[in-house]
């Protein structure tokens, strides 16, 4: 359960990261849309699509992209 635990907490940062790197890049609508839908994840491919999104937004506009890791 721990590690399920720690999981979830970085899976919600590196979103909350990802969302604070695309900020300046989308619109305030685009924003709210990025944090609906990741607070209606109910799986891991769902989080892994909407992570790929934020990832190629990031990446089309030069930023640099943190890897996912969950246990650094």
């Amino acid at each position: 359960i721990v590690y399920r635990e720690v999981y979830v907490n970085r899976a919600i940062s590196y979103f909350n990261q990802l969302d604070n790197i695309v900020a300046p890049y989308v619109t305030e609508l685009e924003r709210l849309k990025y944090r609906s839908e990741f607070s209606q994840v109910r799986s891991a491919e769902q989080y892994k699509v909407l992570i790929e999104k934020l990832q190629d937004v990031a990446q089309r506009k030069g930023q640099h992209v943190p890897k996912f890791d969950v246990f650094t």
